[in-house]
């Protein structure tokens, strides 16, 4: 009887460690100021001190520590912990141009979803520039884990390399600009039939008189239903290509609202 019962146990447990170690990640970045044995013992000793930190060996030669860290690891404590040791961490920054951002919402799934990644720093999305800036500690975020993410959140991201690149994100937001204002035109087009059509027959009686006599009510709908599609299926068609994916990965956001 206690054989069956330490089994499930044990096995439990085993599969719990199991868990735990392959939830682990190894991260290496550059650390300042080390000059002798000792500062590779102090250092080792802070990193070891942090929470969600298992393993941490330095290279004096390399001036680079790895560290072995769980899923409750957060990178700021390394640099809190670093520079209370008074051997500050090598930080590298990377800002990224971000599409399919259009509200608050999204700003915080860009934030959530890359301040997930182990190593990340910090994160701030800027809304208004469609950007995103992130510090990570040293070589142990690339830049393509960082557009890898992003991307999987539904918010391609390009890295931002040369002054030319900002450039290039001002004429794609005014190619933008210039595209939804010739689809509000075609839309105020199609639309303005329909609001006549359907609004007009409640405020002039003889218009409504006029309809009913010379188009008929089907008629009259069919008309309206026509231009309505067209609304939808051409300029509105923008919000569903974009709303509805993202309502699927249960992550609405504002093209959601609009599209429903």
């Amino acid at each position: 009887m206690t054989f069956h019962l330490l089994e499930p146990l044990s096995l439990k447990l085993s599969g719990a460690r199991g868990l735990t170690m392959e939830s682990e990640k190894s991260l290496t970045f550059g650390i300042k100021e080390m000059s002798c044995a000792s500062c590779v013992g102090r250092v080792e000793k802070a990193l070891s001190a942090v929470s969600g930190v298992s393993q941490a060996h330095v290279n004096l030669a390399s001036e680079t520590a790895t560290i072995t860290a769980d899923g409750t690891f957060d990178a700021q404590n390394v640099i809190t912990a670093l520079d209370a040791a008074s051997y500050p961490a090598e930080l590298k920054a990377y800002r990224f141009s971000i599409e399919n951002m259009s509200c608050a919402l999204c700003v915080g799934r860009v934030e959530r979803s890359l301040s997930a990644i182990a190593g990340v720093v910090s994160v701030t999305v800027n809304l208004a520039k469609e950007e995103a800036a992130v510090r990570v500690l040293g070589a142990a975020v690339s830049s393509a884990d960082i557009a890898e993410t992003a991307s999987a959140a539904g918010y391609p991201a390009t890295l931002v390399t040369d002054p030319g690149a900002t450039d290039a994100t001002n004429d794609r937001k005014v190619e933008e600009a210039a595209h939804l204002r010739r689809m509000t035109l075609v839309a105020a087009v199609f639309t303005l039939p329909v609001f006549i059509l359907e609004m007009g027959s409640h405020l002039i009686p003889a218009l409504h008189s006029w309809i009913m006599n010379s188009l008929g009510m089907g008629v009259n709908w069919g008309i309206q239903f026509v231009l309505t599609t067209v609304v939808l299926a051409w300029p509105g068609r923008q919000f569903y290509l974009k709303g509805f994916p993202a309502l699927f990965k249960g992550t609405p956001d504002m093209m959601s609202l609009y599209s429903n």
